[in-house]
Formats: C-alpha cells, structure tokens, sequence
C-alpha cells in the first residue's frame, strides 16, 4: 500500500480506483513517515502532486492528520511552494484550504508576482478576501512595477478595489489618473471618498493618504 502513495508521488499511472485507497491509507497516523523510509522524497513533494492533479481530498487528508506538511523547507527559491501551486492551477477550493490553515503567504518566489496580485489577476474576490484577511500587504506591486490597486483598476474590478480601500491601502497620483483614465465612476467616486479631491499635479505624486 505504501507503494501508491510513491508511485502517486512520481506521477507514474494510477487506475483511478486507487486514489481513493492513498486517501484511506494518508488518514492513518504516521504513515508519511514509513513512506519515507520506503522512497518517498518529501512530504511537500506528495502535497504538490495532489495539488496539481486537483485532488482535494487528498490535499485535505494531509493538512489535517499530517501537522508538519507546513514546515517542510524547500530546496531553493525558485521551487513553487504550494500555496504558489494552487494559485497557479486557479484551484480556488484547495488555495482557501492552504490559506485559511495558516500556511506562510509572505513567501515569495523568484520570477513570480506575490499571491495577492496572482489573486487580483484572476480576478478572484474570494481569494483577495482571504489573502487581506490573512496578513497579505495590499500595498504589494507585480513584477512589472504596478500597484495591486493600480492593478484592480486597470482591470476595472470595483470589488476587488473596494476590498483594498477597506484594507488602508495607499493610494498614489498614479491610481487616481489611471482611475480617471478608465472612466470608472463607481471607482473614481471610491477613491475620491478617500483623498477628496486631490491634485495631483499641484500637490506632487506622493502617496496621498492611507484611509
């Protein structure tokens, strides 16, 4: 039985009766450790996989019967933790899961945008709300230099705008000209409740106000 969950582990063939038998067999105390000793590379290792097959209750049955699946250190910065797995699969279910146990989401990977704007580009609201309710910083960029705010408005997202004004996010010269060029009123009017009318060309393009 030990088997399954090695060979589930390096995504050799499984009939797909047998993913219900690597859940029953996962549930049982200290299992991971004899796997192992029997090949298994790592905990971490058995959760991706998991993850990127989509398989939700498997992801489930590690989190809650293996306490240390949090702890496992990875091997350099460009390997993709699993919260960054799931994000990138868009497996909302199994990334609330992740985030809501208390998994690390300031972590960041090299090459990656951080979590909350991967949550912003999906257009996730779900997602944001548990990334800002968790600790995620709302005053976050991508790679390319633009605001998670900045971002949500490119987009047009008043939500997920709405969510990060609630966050005390800081709002610069460059989100309210980008507001006023999207010609979003529901948005111009969110942020105008925040700074007033604020002008950016007299007053200079630093941040203007944190709510």
């Amino acid at each position: 039985m030990i088997q399954l969950i090695i060979n589930y582990t390096n995504e050799k063939d499984l009939l797909i009766t047998n993913y219900y038998s690597i859940e029953r067999l996962l549930s049982q105390p200290k299992v991971l450790d004899v796997a192992l000793s029997f090949g298994l590379k790592s905990p971490d290792e058995l959760l991706k996989r998991a993850i990127t097959d989509n398989h939700t209750e498997i992801v489930e049955v590690i989190m809650k019967n293996n306490s240390d699946w949090k702890k496992q250190p990875f091997k350099n910065s460009d390997e993709l933790p699993p919260i960054y797995q799931a994000m990138q699969a868009e497996n909302t279910v199994i990334a609330t899961k992740l985030i809501t146990s208390g998994i690390d989401i300031q972590t960041e990977v090299r090459g990656k945008n951080p979590l909350l704007i991967q949550a912003i580009e999906q257009e996730s609201l779900i997602l944001v709300h548990q990334l800002l309710n968790h600790g995620a910083n709302p005053n976050t960029y991508n790679k390319n230099g633009l605001s998670a705010l900045g971002l949500a408005i490119e987009l047009q997202n008043k939500e997920i705008v709405r969510a990060l004004i609630n966050q005390n996010v800081g709002i610069t010269c460059e989100e309210i000209e980008l507001a006023k060029i999207k010609n979003n009123i529901v948005i111009i009017t969110m942020i105008k409740k925040v700074v007033g009318d604020f002008d950016c060309k007299q007053r200079g393009r630093k941040i203007t106000r944190m709510k």
